[in-house]
C-alpha cells in the first residue's frame, strides 16, 4: 500500500561521533515504536510532541520548562539521536521517549487524544520548488495530527525561510478549522542552533502558534 505523502524525513546517519554511537546503543531504553507505546508511557500526564529535535537541546529545554509533562521526541538523524540520549543521561531525565523515524508514520493511525502541545522547530524547508511537496507542514499533516490532540492543544512552528512561512500562512485559506497567530511565544524562547544560524545569515524567523477551532 503506497503512502498518502512523500517522505520529508529519511533515516540518516550524518556525521556521527564515537560518543553518539555509544549512546545509540541505549536507544531501546528510550524508544517508542507506536502510539500505543506513547500512550502507555504518557499515562495520565500532560504530553508534548517534539518533531525533529536536531541536537536535542530544545528537547532538554522543554523537559526543564515542563517538568510534569511527558515528551515524545522524533528525529531521523542518528547523530542527533545519539546527542539527545547523552543529554538525557547526563541530566538524569526520564520524561522523554524517542521515535526514530518520519513522525507521520507514527501518527497516521487514529488513536485517542494524548498530546497537549506540539513543537516543530525549523522543519526541513526543502528549498527547491520541485521539492516543496515534501515539506512536512501541509493540510495532510494537520489532518493526521488532529485525532491525537487533546482539547485546546497548541501547535508551535518556527521557520527561518520566508517562502515556507508564506506557505504556512496560506493554509489558513484551506484549513478553515485552524486558528493561526504569529509572534514570539515563551514556549519557543530557547534559541536553537538553527535560530543562531538564521540570525548570522540575515534570515527572519517566523513563529506560529496554531490551534484547532472548537
Amino acid at each position: 500500500m503506497s503512502k498518502e505523502y512523500l517522505p520529508s524525513f529519511v533515516k540518516r546517519l550524518g556525521r556521527i561521533t564515537e560518543s553518539q554511537k555509544n549512546n545509540i546503543k541505549s536507544l531501546s531504553s528510550y524508544q517508542v515504536n507506536s502510539l500505543s507505546d506513547c500512550s502507555d508511557f504518557i499515562g495520565n500526564s500532560e504530553a508534548i510532541l517534539d518533531i525533529g529535535f536536531g541536537d536535542g537541546d530544545f528537547t532538554i529545554f522543554l523537559a526543564d520548562q515542563f517538568e510534569n509533562h511527558k515528551i515524545i521526541a522524533s528525529e531521523v538523524y542518528k547523530s542527533g539521536i545519539g546527542s539527545l540520549i547523552g543529554k538525557l543521561k547526563s541530566n538524569s531525565i526520564d520524561s522523554v521517549r524517542i521515535f526514530d523515524g518520519d513522525i507521520r508514520d507514527l501518527i497516521v493511525a487514529s488513536d485517542k487524544p494524548i498530546f497537549d502541545k506540539v513543537f516543530v522547530m525549523f522543519p526541513d524547508p526543502w528549498q527547491k520548488a520541485r521539492h516543496h511537496k515534501r515539506r512536512l507542514i501541509n493540510p495532510f499533516f494537520f489532518k493526521v495530527l488532529k485525532p491525537h490532540l487533546k482539547k485546546d492543544a497548541e501547535i508551535f512552528i518556527s521557520t527561518d525561510w520566508e517562502n515556507y512561512a508564506e506557505t504556512i500562512r496560506e493554509l489558513q485559506n484551506v484549513a478553515i478549522d485552524l486558528r493561526f497567530t504569529e509572534g514570539k511565544h515563551p514556549e519557543t524562547s530557547f534559541v536553537t542552533r538553527f535560530a543562531k544560524r538564521a540570525a548570522q545569515e540575515g534570515r527572519t524567523i517566523t513563529n506560529f502558534k496554531i490551534s484547532f477551532l472548537k
